[in-house]
């Protein structure tokens, strides 16, 4: 009967729980946490050693393999029928339970991941941990916790070592680009960054999901995109560094040319110790690409 019950638990839903998590903007967090436990959060409660329900995340992770190929582009959302809680495939297997209304009330801080300046060093803040925890003590209450409202819990938590991981890797690859944060020529500090080296090649569809619809704010008290430091590139610098400098370029002579533009960015690209060889067509793909006219 416990194998039974085991097999008919729909653990793809869990998968399905984590993967909108993950992906979803922080300033819709609290909404789509707040629609989960509408729809599929509890199940029937009865003890893990008459079931069989016993598994972690990790146990339904490794069941539902991520086939979601984030390579189309970064931070693209997910396509296809991978949509959570249809209804029509859970209303028979998971049972609705309120105990979660009180969440969803408070406005979310934004944004989501902090990079800090201490002294002359950098560390990474990230809001999601505040969050995780209301919603571990508010939702738990004195019952114990079943597989789906350990799905959110869990993965509320991983977003966040998931955000940590993204800091860390940020500041140990851009701390010239941070320690020049003022600097009019930091653009060339700002290198792409790599999503596979922050959980591996074969996790990196987690990042992806982290990353979309996520925002930075960086030391000076700005706030961009995080996604748009991560490119898939063999470029030394970023595709924004050579933007602006073409944009710079065409500003000060709207006549240069697509081939006096490559010489000017090459011989800058020396004074920052890179070998940056641009032709003509990369040129105007770039102006292209970023509308420099």
């Amino acid at each position: 009967m416990a194998e039974a019950q085991r097999k008919s638990f729909p653990w793809r839903n869990l998968a399905r729980v984590k993967a909108q998590i993950l992906q979803t903007p922080f300033s819709e967090l609290d909404e789509i946490v707040n629609e989960l436990s509408e729809r599929i959060i509890s199940i029937e409660r009865v003890e893990s050693a008459d079931t069989g329900y016993g598994k972690s995340i990790e146990d339904f992770e490794d069941e539902n393999r991520d086939d979601w190929d984030p390579e189309t582009e970064y931070g693209e959302e997910e396509s296809g029928n991978d949509e959570t809680g249809s209804g029509e495939e859970t209303s028979e297997e998971l049972e609705i339970e309120k105990n979660y209304e009180s969440w969803g009330q408070k406005s979310l801080p934004n944004p989501e991941l902090e990079i800090i300046k201490t002294g002359n060093s950098f560390s990474p803040k990230v809001n999601t941990h505040d969050i995780s925890s209301r919603w571990l003590y508010r939702g738990i209450g004195n019952k114990g916790i079943d597989n789906a409202g350990n799905a959110i819990i869990t993965s509320m938590e991983f977003r966040s070592d998931v955000l940590i991981k993204i800091g860390k890797y940020f500041i140990e690859k851009l701390l010239e680009y941070l320690k020049n944060i003022n600097n009019k020529e930091r653009h060339w500090y700002r290198k792409p960054l790599n999503m596979s080296k922050i959980l591996g090649e074969k996790k990196k569809s987690n990042v992806s999901r982290v990353i979309n619809g996520t925002s930075v704010l960086l030391p000076n008290g700005e706030i961009e995109n995080l996604k748009d430091f991560f490119e898939k590139t063999r470029m030394p610098v970023s595709s924004i560094c050579i933007a602006t400098e073409i944009a710079r370029l065409l500003a000060i002579n709207q006549n240069i040319t697509n081939k006096d533009i490559s010489k000017e960015i090459k011989n800058k690209a020396e004074k920052y110790h890179y070998n940056l060889e641009l032709s003509e067509r990369m040129v105007s793909n770039w102006r292209k690409k970023y509308s420099i006219k």
